[in-house]
């Protein structure tokens, strides 16, 4: 099934004039999302499908654009084919029962993209890329001495017999959490943000490793740094590998002016 489902990706996503005379298009998955972009937008924003992923014969899809803030203008949703027979997808419900972040409706992600999935022991977790303005709002209201950042991480699992996807806001300091992984019996979660608001606002990014001895349901700062200097600009983890004996953490380093002297920052936690 997967190598069927993939053979409809070009169908998927957007194709130059020479790939369209050869193939026709399979479906459909976005149009309201895109709708919606170009009426807000124009053609400024992300129109792509951003992951693809089968999983129990299914085909899960992302979507969304965190420089414009899709998600806090509209729910960006967990979206799926559950066959390649049938061109109209459906939607997956996002339970947040350990927490009281504001959804409008069932099927709200509080993300502003879904991108990427991760299968990990046989299940399909979700990492927050970066969560909308609503959550936001939401960990800033929490009893704390200072406005907090939280990070969502996503879980789908089987409820009455019906797929959900549980959602923990759970990664203080996740204002992006790039990445999610299973290693020496933990999961580890990278990203970059600070642990609250004031910090942040003072100008210090921090570069994140979090981590998980309970299933992923609560995480913990395992390593976190940042530039010497405030405002200096931005560092990040991105990507995870994990293998019998290491975890591979894949980041950078982005002083300003952005983009002109970004450097690879890696590490390996060993076993």
């Amino acid at each position: 099934m997967r190598t069927l489902f993939f053979l409809f990706i070009l169908s998927l996503v957007s194709c130059s004039s020479v790939v369209e005379e050869k193939v026709s298009l399979w479906a459909k998955p976005i149009e309201d999302y895109l709708k919606l972009g170009k009426d807000n937008f124009g053609e400024t924003f992300d129109k792509s499908i951003s992951t693809l992923e089968v999983f129990d014969n299914m085909l899960w899809f992302g979507y969304g654009d965190t420089r414009v803030n899709m998600g806090t203008l509209a729910p960006i949703e967990f979206r799926k084919f559950e066959s390649i027979n049938n061109t109209n997808y459906s939607k997956t419900k996002v339970l947040n029962e350990n927490h009281k972040t504001p959804q409008r409706s069932e099927y709200d992600s509080g993300e502003e993209r879904v991108i990427p999935f991760k299968l990990i022991n046989g299940t399909l977790w979700q990492a927050g890329y970066d969560s909308t303005n609503q959550d936001e709002l939401y960990s800033q209201s929490l009893p704390s001495e200072k406005k907090l950042i939280q990070g969502n991480v996503f879980k789908l699992e089987k409820l009455n017999e019906d797929y959900v996807f549980k959602k923990y806001r759970n990664i203080n300091g996740g204002e992006h959490v790039h990445d999610i992984a299973f290693f020496n019996k933990k999961f580890f979660a990278v990203g970059s943000g600070a642990d609250n608001r004031e910090e942040w606002e003072n100008g210090f990014v921090y570069r994140y490793i979090w981590e998980s001895d309970d299933s992923g349901k609560n995480f913990k700062t395992f390593y976190r740094k940042t530039f010497d200097r405030k405002n200096f600009g931005d560092t990040r983890f991105r990507a995870l590998l994990s293998t019998d004996n290491a975890l591979y953490v894949f980041g950078y380093l982005d002083p300003k002016p952005y983009g002109l002297n970004r450097s690879p920052i890696n590490l390996v936690i060993n076993k």
